[in-house]
């Protein structure tokens, strides 16, 4: 994203924020996990791999909690929701930090919650994951 946004971060300033990107990487997986569920399930029920099972945080859910895979998805979905007021948090912070925010490193952030929301859009209403009717 550096690249594309033509932004020259110091190595320092990377470091500062390892754990804004920690976040942002957990939530993207996340958001994936729910989104595409079914199209695991469709692929895994056509596959009948001997010994094969999902590795989707949606199942993982329901099965560490004995809830339906819907329930599991809304709960899901609220830690996500809880996760980001953390990322906004950990963000403020970082800007309002004695070391200091330089203006690249800002914006940098700020694509880091540009490509959150544009993975969530894009996992939501892919083909890719759901079927037309």
């Amino acid at each position: 994203m550096a690249y594309a946004m033509d932004l020259r971060l110091l190595p320092s300033e990377l470091t500062s924020i390892a754990a804004i990107q920690d976040s942002y990487s957990k939530l993207g997986i996340i958001v994936n996990d729910i989104e595409s569920y079914e199209k695991e399930v469709r692929s895994f029920e056509r596959s009948q791999a001997e010994g094969g099972m999902i590795l989707n945080m949606v199942q993982m859910q329901a099965d560490e909690t004995g809830c339906s895979k819907a329930a599991a998805k809304r709960v899901l979905w609220v830690l996500c929701r809880e996760w980001e007021l953390e990322h906004l948090e950990m963000v403020a912070k970082r800007e309002a930090s004695l070391e200091g925010c330089s203006e690249t490193l800002k914006s940098y952030m700020k694509g880091l919650e540009y490509i959150l929301g544009g993975n969530e859009v894009w996992s939501r209403y892919t083909r890719r994951y759901h079927q037309s009717s």
